[in-house]
């Protein structure tokens, strides 16, 4: 009987050692569970609000005034140069909102050089600009007719012409070598542009560079009664710059205070006295 006694007693306590045990153990992992959760919520929820934030800078590129477009595009600028774009919302939500329409803020008139990429030097995203790019950033019908579009239809108030460093076309034609097929047309073009930098001393193709996107921006008014009317309003202005291949900075050429307006008018008037 003793020995069935010691027996019991120490089957009890062997079973309450276990129950503590198992107890200490369900304990544990659920405050390890619980540990684990935490972050898991929050990365969720960086993950949720973080692209809203960024995106939410792009996502209301709508027409405003022509100060307001520009500045938007020099600190686009200023973040390309400094190396800190912002993230682009690319998920299948924006491209839905895209596909109902677009409000880009401003037009831009640039290079078809396949290292000037407006949408990358001034850190925009897509829906931002309406970009137009042609050699030499020249001028011929259809890119008036593009630039009419955005400018009357979408109400983008401010066209930027972007010219940049060693450009191809203006390179061409400060030569006096002929070239062949269309690039002619290209070459003409810029010619004009040529002559006033010849006057100004230094580098020849540099100049002619600045020169060409003032010629571009002074001319643009002559070429488009639409674009004429509406600078007339004051829903539009034109300005210029010129992009720097090594360094990334877009340098303001012609600014907001020197945009065509008088140019327009005596256009307009003389388009008018024809009809």
């Amino acid at each position: 009987m003793s020995s069935l006694k010691n027996n019991l007693t120490k089957y009890r306590i062997l079973t309450l050692v276990f129950a503590l045990a198992i107890s200490s153990l369900m304990m544990g992992c659920n405050k390890a569970t619980g540990t684990a959760s935490a972050p898991t919520t929050d990365n969720k929820t960086a993950t949720n609000t973080s692209p809203t934030s960024t995106a939410s800078s792009h996502s209301e590129a709508i027409p405003g005034d022509p100060k307001s477009s520009l500045d938007t595009l020099l600190q686009g600028n200023d973040r390309y140069v400094n190396g800190s774009l912002q993230a682009r919302d690319l998920s299948k939500t924006k491209l839905e909102e895209l596909a109902k329409g677009q409000h880009p803020h401003t037009i831009i008139v640039t290079c078809s050089d396949s290292r000037v990429s407006p949408e990358l030097l001034f850190d925009q995203s897509q829906g931002d600009i309406f970009v137009i790019r042609t050699a030499g950033n020249v001028l011929d019908k259809a890119a008036m007719g593009s630039i009419e579009y955005a400018a009357e239809h979408l109400h983008s108030p401010l066209i930027m012409v972007v010219g940049h460093e060693k450009c191809g076309a203006v390179t061409a034609a400060t030569k006096d070598d002929p070239v062949g097929g269309s690039i002619q047309y290209v070459v003409n073009e810029i010619k004009p542009a040529v002559t006033r930098a010849k006057g100004l001393g230094g580098d020849l193709v540099a100049k002619s560079v600045d020169e060409n996107v003032k010629l571009v921006v002074e001319t643009l008014p002559g070429r488009s009664q639409i674009v004429s009317h509406l600078i007339k309003e004051n829903k539009l202005k034109i300005v210029g710059g010129t992009y720097s291949l090594s360094s990334g900075k877009v340098n303001v050429v012609s600014n907001l205070e020197q945009s065509p307006s008088a140019v327009e008018t005596k256009t307009e008037s003389k388009t008018e006295k024809k009809g």
